[in-house]
């Protein structure tokens, strides 16, 4: 843009060239051709110095852009530096969240255990009071699986089958100790 008034001069410095070669047509016994001839030597000068100032502002537009350059390198090294950041921070509060949903989750876990946990004890507590009533029943209960396997039997009913101990009969099949059928007619 500062070239502009540059280029001007070198239009009208052209035209004054082209003034001087149109001189040296006239006669040299004329007084004009000594005037052109300097005219000439001016403007040959006057030409050299604007080639010179000419390069002079190429050289500091040119310097002034490596600088301007450098300035955008720095400026893209720091925007790159503060997106890092920006990422860095991303990742952190991306790490929290997780981390925080992460705990929650493991204390919901806790507490479905510790319910789980609880509702076993009961029922094993419940299971043991069961078995108690059912040794301390005056008649005999057994009780058999679906795969006919004895599960438990109470000493009531250990005396009314002749046998001495449960220990034998938990773990066998109801039809070969209890049960006179057959297994395939087992009413089981």
């Amino acid at each position: 843009l500062e070239l502009t008034p540059r280029i001007v001069e070198l239009s009208e410095l052209e035209r004054s060239i082209a003034t001087v070669e149109a001189c040296d047509n006239v006669s040299p016994w004329e007084h004009r051709n000594l005037s052109c001839g300097k005219r000439f030597l001016y403007l040959l000068k006057q030409a050299d110095a604007l080639v010179l100032r000419s390069q002079e502002r190429a050289s500091k537009i040119f310097h002034d852009t490596n600088l301007a350059l450098e300035d955008l390198e720095k400026e893209a090294q720091a925007l790159l530096a503060t997106f890092n950041t920006i990422r860095i921070s991303f990742i952190l509060l991306f790490l929290g969240s997780s981390l925080f949903l992460c705990f929650r989750t493991l204390r919901h876990v806790e507490a479905i255990l510790g319910e789980r946990q609880k509702s076993a004890d009961d029922l094993a507590r419940a299971n043991e009071t069961v078995v108690h009533i059912l040794q301390d029943l005056p008649v005999g209960v057994i009780v058999v699986g679906h795969d006919r396997k004895i599960r438990q039997i109470n000493e009531a009913a250990c005396r009314l089958m002749g046998y001495e101990s449960p220990r034998n009969l938990v773990g066998s099949y109801c039809y070969d100790s209890i049960c006179p059928d057959h297994k395939e007619r087992c009413p089981v």
